[in-house]
């Protein structure tokens, strides 16, 4: 069987098979991975009785190996139980918009000499070129752009400030 089972679904390993059944309203631990039998009163070992896939080195799929020898039976129902820590992250709608305006600030990490910051006040850019999202090298995305003058804003210094500590 792959995919996600079902309620009713037969689930098959090598010598032996369980039925998925799901409860209408899990309890979720966070990460944790519990495989018990029918009534909740008897918890199977990781490694003695069942495995998690580390198919790719990824164990995120979740794929449960019930193991021969164990002390599942054939045909035994068990019930999976499986939480997960929360996690966080920032969305980044890639080439929304083809083209972005705004205030362009870098500050230099030079492995030596001195370090600098550059403050644009007004610049518009433009993705170019390919970005490889899978290699052996860093990725890189190129971009062109064009610096805007921004007299009233700052009418001593229309287009950048360059700040070079001393």
């Amino acid at each position: 069987m792959t995919g996600t089972p079902a309620s009713g679904d037969t689930i098959t390993g090598d010598t032996s098979s369980a039925t998925a059944t799901m409860d209408a309203a899990p309890v979720w631990t966070p990460g944790v991975l519990l495989v018990q039998d029918d009534a909740d009163t008897v918890t199977f070992v990781a490694g003695t009785d069942y495995e998690v896939s580390t198919l790719l080195k990824d164990d995120s799929i979740g794929r449960i190996k019930f193991l021969s020898g164990g002390t599942l039976t054939e045909g035994e129902e068990v019930h999976v139980t499986y939480g997960y820590a929360v996690a966080e992250y920032t969305e980044v709608q890639a080439f929304k918009e083809t083209q972005v305006e705004g205030k362009l600030r870098f500050v230099s990490d030079n492995p030596a000499g001195g370090q600098q910051e550059l403050e644009i006040w007004r610049v518009s850019l433009t993705p170019s070129g390919d970005t490889a999202m899978i290699g052996d090298d860093w990725s890189t995305l190129g971009f062109t752009g064009e610096i805007l003058k921004d007299e009233s804003g700052h009418p001593d210094s229309p287009y950048m400030n360059i700040i070079v500590p001393t």
